[in-house]
């Protein structure tokens, strides 16, 4: 099972600010699942060296064409890096338009970051609740929430009361070789 942080108010609120501003003129993509059907949410994709998401799946996602990262990520990535001690390379950012999109239980992909990665969750926006195993946590405004260890089944429940937005980034460090090759 997964070890989990939570950190309230982590950036400084200069830094904060301006991710906030980038955030609302990110253009993000739309797309489907492996399966077809369309996912809730939008997204994009960022990779310090502009790599795409999986380069193992059959299937491409515009959703997850590599993105070099621009001047505002790449210093919330090395903030991050910094301060957590961590080695992130890539951040997904995700677009919850109110409390009707979600991420349904899943297991983050083994094959790109390995059976125990570090996930870092930065959130902006709306307060929304992620269920890990059993347990729900509460992501609010400004907080990071971090998974580690053995990949841990998660899920962003739905919460029809919401009405805001929120933008989920998620800092991880995407493995150059992919972990099904490793001998």
């Amino acid at each position: 099972m997964a070890e989990i942080q939570y950190i309230c108010d982590f950036l400084p609120q200069d830094l904060y600010l301006k991710l906030s501003s980038w955030l609302l003129s990110l253009d993000l993509f739309s797309g489907t699942n492996k399966k077809g059907n369309i996912i809730n949410r939008t997204q994009k994709w960022f990779h310090i060296d502009g790599e795409r998401f999986d380069t193992t799946w059959n299937q491409y996602f515009d959703r997850w064409k590599g993105h070099t990262f621009p001047n505002i990520l790449k210093e919330i990535l090395d903030y991050i890096n910094l301060n957590l001690g961590i080695d992130a390379n890539s951040c997904l950012v995700n677009y919850y338009e109110n409390g009707e999109q979600f991420i349904p239980r899943h297991i983050d992909s083994m094959v790109s970051f390995g059976p125990t990665p570090t996930i870092v969750n930065l959130s902006i926006g709306a307060t929304r609740v992620i269920r890990v195993v059993k347990t729900d946590y509460s992501l609010n405004d400004n907080s990071i929430f971090i998974m580690s260890g053995h990949s841990t089944e998660h899920e962003l429940l739905k919460d029809l009361e919401c009405t805001q937005p929120r933008w989920s980034l998620t800092f991880r460090k995407k493995l150059k070789i992919n972990y099904s090759n490793k001998k």
